[in-house]
């Protein structure tokens, strides 16, 4: 089931959750490894290090995610 998010309502909790957001009008999706959250409301960026593919992403803390087993 897949279940929106912002990205600041992700935590560490989510790992190993696939994980799909918007970038560039492109569908980007990857497995959630590890969260970091830079600051302290939706107005903050979130570190997101993804597996499979291997990458870091980091978003806006009020941008629209998708998470799903």
């Amino acid at each position: 089931m897949k279940t929106e998010l912002t990205a600041w309502q992700l935590t560490n909790d989510h790992a190993g959750m696939i994980l799909s957001w918007r970038k560039k009008s492109r569908l980007r999706t990857g497995t959630i490894g590890r969260v970091t959250r830079h600051g302290s409301d939706e107005n903050c960026y979130v570190h997101i290090e993804l597996r499979n593919p291997t990458e870091l992403a980091v978003l806006a803390g009020s941008e629209l995610v998708h998470v799903h087993p």
